[in-house]
């Protein structure tokens, strides 16, 4: 499975381009993020910039978003993925950069990138055990709200999924990521192959979402 054919999960979605901005005295030029897609044969681009002519000799500081409707069309790859400082002030600063699917709680841009990269190298049937090594075996019943700490653990038996589980799994691994106020959690499956996820801003999870999965 390709980049390209995970990217296509964003096809017709509304999604939001956020980034952190910090200026000072601005004068001229813009700062932000614009990621760019090619969708079908054209690059598309959605950016999220403080221009300096909006806040000439101001200061700013807070994030910059921006809505869009990805068009229900082909999305080949990813063709930029940057943020940008290009303002003249006397201090500028830019960072946490994200994508949003709006009314879902999405990782970063860049994280979002590092995931897809993992499923097309590790989800086939040869290779896919090899992602138990280093695991830590679990071998009780666990609350999936509880498994925040960051690491690999191979879930032996559908018995020891307990409440906030994926559903309807079998044994697996469970990895987690992330930082106290974010956390990643992937649950991927070997026989049948499965790859599910889910995502903790604050103290609300989302539901867990399944990629289709195809060796």
């Amino acid at each position: 499975m390709t980049i390209s054919q995970n990217l296509n999960l964003l096809r017709g979605k509304r999604i939001r381009v956020s980034v952190y901005v910090e200026v000072e005295n601005a004068q001229s030029g813009r700062i932000g993020a614009e990621p760019g897609f090619k969708i079908r044969s054209s690059n598309r681009y959605f950016s999220a910039w403080l221009n300096a002519e909006d806040y000439k000799g101001k200061n700013f500081k807070g994030v910059i978003s921006k809505e869009y409707t990805i068009p229900d069309e082909p999305i080949n790859e990813i063709v930029q993925s940057g943020i940008y400082n290009q303002i003249k002030a006397d201090k500028s600063k830019v960072g946490n950069f994200k994508i949003e699917v709006l009314d879902e709680v999405s990782p970063t841009f860049n994280d979002l990138i590092e995931r897809l990269k993992y499923i097309d190298k590790k989800l086939d049937a040869l290779g896919f055990v090899k992602t138990n090594e280093g695991a830590v075996t679990i071998n009780k019943v666990i609350d999936f709200n509880d498994m925040t700490t960051n690491g690999d653990y191979l879930i032996g038996s559908s018995a020891y999924a307990g409440n906030n589980a994926p559903p309807n799994i079998w044994g697996g691994l469970l990895r987690v990521s992330g930082t106290d106020d974010f956390v990643f959690q992937e649950y991927i499956q070997h026989e049948p192959v499965r790859y599910l996820v889910r995502r903790k801003m604050g103290t609300k999870w989302n539901k867990w979402t399944e990629f289709q999965v195809k060796g």
